[in-house]
């Protein structure tokens, strides 16, 4: 992904990037999995947040998943992740 991006940005931590890239089925599967488990919680995520008694569960898995988000691109999506992060106030209360 390195060489799309219009400036160095993208953080991958080194163990991670060892068990991903490798291509092998092992990485491909846990790839696969991790991508539909973010999406699942994406997707879930508004349920959460609508429902008082585990609102604020929903919102602090919200706001890390923004955090992570904006530590891999951290220039891109810095909008959107503090946008994003900042709209869980209003669920406050």
């Amino acid at each position: 992904m390195r060489p799309l991006l219009p400036r160095r940005e993208y953080f991958c931590p080194t163990p991670l990037a060892l068990l991903l890239g490798s291509g092998s089925p092992h990485a491909l599967r846990a790839g696969r999995l991790m991508s539909t488990l973010v999406m699942t919680i994406e997707a879930l995520l508004p349920l959460g947040l609508l429902v008082p008694g585990i609102r604020p569960y929903a919102a602090a898995v919200g706001i890390c998943m923004d955090l992570r988000f904006w530590a891999l691109l951290p220039v891109q999506l810095a909008g959107f992740s503090l946008t994003t992060a900042a709209s869980y106030i209003l669920f406050a209360g």
